[in-house]
């Protein structure tokens, strides 16, 4: 239990200090929550929520290394330790603007999170941004039969000024 509260104490510390510092971000990333789609009279309803967010290699390597000082601490344990770290250390983009794209989509469209006067939402201070996404009936089919899905699953990917991610919804 020791262990654990000094790691913790540790890697806060250590991303309070990067922070400051500034650190370069490795990764640029847009995490895609999983989702599920429903219908409505209009079409399909997505909502969505998205975190867009950097990942601080300086911050991740000088927490593990901390972490690895520690005594007793098995190679298991370290491993859990790196895989868990990692997002409490990212570095969230505020006021980024999203656009989603379907695999294999015939008409090439880009979609947007709106606001219900359609001006596209921004991601808040912690990087998140929350909306939801429609579809009609017919754009809806026309993606599942070109990604051949018998799931009714559609895969995607979304972009933001450097960043970007892939995701999957279920409609």
């Amino acid at each position: 239990m020791i262990q654990t509260k000094t790691v913790r104490g540790v890697a806060t510390l250590v991303a309070c200090l990067v922070h400051i510092a500034g650190s370069r971000a490795a990764d640029e990333i847009v995490t895609i929550y999983p989702t599920y789609g429903y219908q409505k009279p209009a079409g399909w309803v997505i909502p969505m929520r998205l975190w867009v967010h950097e990942r601080r290699d300086v911050a991740e390597s000088a927490a593990r290394k901390i972490a690895a000082e520690i005594k007793d601490t098995s190679p298991e344990e370290l491993r859990h330790f790196r895989s868990r770290i990692a997002d409490f250390l990212a570095d969230s983009e505020s006021r980024e603007v999203v656009s989603f794209e379907f695999d294999r989509d015939p008409d090439s469209q880009q979609f947007q999170l709106c606001d219900s006067g359609g001006h596209p939402l921004k991601s808040d201070l912690n990087g998140l941004i929350e909306g939801s996404l429609r579809l009609t009936y017919q754009q809806a089919e026309s993606l599942l039969i070109a990604q051949e899905s018998p799931n009714r699953w559609l895969s995607g990917r979304v972009t933001s000024k450097g960043h970007s991610g892939r995701g999957k919804v279920q409609l």
